[in-house]
C-alpha cells in the first residue's frame, strides 16, 4: 500500500491548510467554502474511487455486474435486515446510471469521505492530528475495503449530531435509515444510554430491547 503514502502527505497538507483556512471561498455573508477540505475530500475519494482490488473490491465489482434491475430486485422481497437499500441502490445505479464500477465506487466513497470528514473537522481541536489518527488506525483502508458498513458508518455520523442536540426521534430514524444499509447499524441504538444517567428507567428498557434484538439474529 506504498501508493497511499503520496495521499497521505497531500492530506495533511490539505488538513492543515483547512485548520488554518488558508484556502476560504466566501460566496457571501453566511456561505463560505473550505476549498482545502473540499480538495482533500476529492483526493480521497478519487483514490477510492478508482481502486479495482483491495480486501472485497473484487466481490463488490463481481455483484455489481451481476446486479439485477431494481424491480427485479424488489420482487424478491428482501427482509429488513438484507441491507435492501445497499442493494437496491446498486442496482438502480448498474441499470438506470451506469455500468461503470468505478463511478459507483467514487460516487459512494465521496458520501462515506466527506461524511465522515465532516464529523471530524466539526469536532477536533486538531484537524491535522485527527487526519493521521484517520491513517494510522486504518479507517480510511476500511473505506477501501468495506461499502455496505463504511456507508451506514456515514450515516451515523448524522446520528451523532442528533444525539449531542438530544434530538431523539431524529436520531432514532438515522440509525434505522443506516441499518437498511447493514443490519449491524442497529446497535448504534445502545448510544442512546449515555445521554441520560448511567442507570435509569430508559437503560433498562434499552438493554433488554438490544438483547431481545441480538436473539433475533442467527
Amino acid at each position: 500500500m506504498l501508493e497511499i503514502l503520496p495521499l497521505f502527505c497531500l492530506s495533511l497538507f490539505l488538513a492543515y491548510c483547512s485548520q488554518k483556512n488558508n484556502f476560504i471561498l466566501k460566496i457571501n455573508e453566511k456561505v463560505k467554502i473550505d476549498l482545502a477540505f473540499v480538495f482533500l475530500v476529492v483526493a480521497l475519494s478519487v483514490f477510492a474511487g478508482l481502486r479495482t482490488n483491495y480486501n472485497d473490491t473484487w466481490l463488490y465489482m463481481k455483484n455489481f455486474k451481476n446486479a439485477v434491475p431494481l424491480s427485479e430486485y424488489l420482487a424478491t422481497e428482501p427482509g429488513f435486515f438484507d441491507n435492501p437499500f445497499f442493494y437496491g441502490f446498486q442496482c438502480f445505479f448498474r441499470h438506470n446510471i451506469s455500468n461503470n464500477f468505478n463511478l459507483f465506487c467514487m460516487l459512494v466513497s465521496f458520501f462515506i469521505i466527506f461524511s465522515i470528514l465532516r464529523l471530524i473537522k466539526k469536532y477536533s481541536k486538531n484537524f491535522i492530528l485527527s487526519i493521521t489518527i484517520f491513517f494510522s488506525l486504518g479507517l480510511y483502508y476500511d473505506i477501501l475495503g468495506a461499502m455496505k458498513q463504511m456507508i451506514a458508518i456515514a450515516i451515523l455520523t448524522y446520528a451523532v449530531d442528533a444525539l449531542i442536540k438530544k434530538k431523539t426521534l431524529l436520531y432514532f430514524c438515522i440509525v434505522l435509515l443506516a441499518t437498511l444499509f447493514h443490519s449491524y447499524a442497529i446497535f448504534y441504538l445502545i448510544l442512546i444510554i449515555f445521554i441520560n444517567r448511567p442507570w435509569s428507567v430508559t437503560t433498562y428498557i434499552t438493554v433488554f430491547a438490544i438483547a431481545v434484538l441480538l436473539l433475533t439474529f442467527e
